[in-house]
């Protein structure tokens, strides 16, 4: 272990080796590429996320600016956004489960297989979402 030095400032820095990591590093292993685009999906839920603001604020805007943001949510380009959006989240949940289940204490892990872990996250998922889409059903009076 190295002695941590005094920069200009007195300030304590480590001696350490630290490796160059060059901008391309997830592409040398499949499961680091995998990594990267469970990562990248954040930039779909977002553009999903900011579309749905977008739609708060023309809701708060009036009628007009309502029907006008209703009307690109069924365009082709406001459909893309959705089916973009859905698989994002997907995608994400998928992978996120498969990862999740790896890291379970060794306890738990013990007496839930890694599958199984894996398994009833998706049914408490879905559970969740059917809860969701019954109340919008039951408040939006089933349209």
């Amino acid at each position: 272990m190295t002695d941590p030095v005094a920069d200009a400032r007195g300030r304590a820095t480590s001696t350490a080796y630290r490796p160059s990591l060059a901008r391309t590093w997830f592409l040398r292993n499949p499961s680091f590429r995998l990594y990267a685009l469970r990562e990248l999906t954040s930039v779909g839920l977002s553009v999903v996320a900011l579309d749905l603001a977008a739609g708060a604020i023309c809701l708060g805007l009036g009628a007009e600016a309502w029907k006008v943001w209703t009307d690109l949510q069924h365009s082709p380009l406001g459909l893309a956004l959705l089916v973009m959006g859905l698989a994002s989240c997907l995608f994400h949940a998928a992978t996120w489960f498969s990862v999740s289940s790896k890291l379970l204490p060794a306890p738990v892990s013990r007496r839930v297989s890694r599958s199984t872990f894996a398994t009833m996250q998706w049914v408490v998922t879905l559970c969740i979402a059917a809860t969701l889409l019954a109340v919008a059903l039951v408040l939006g009076g089933g349209r």
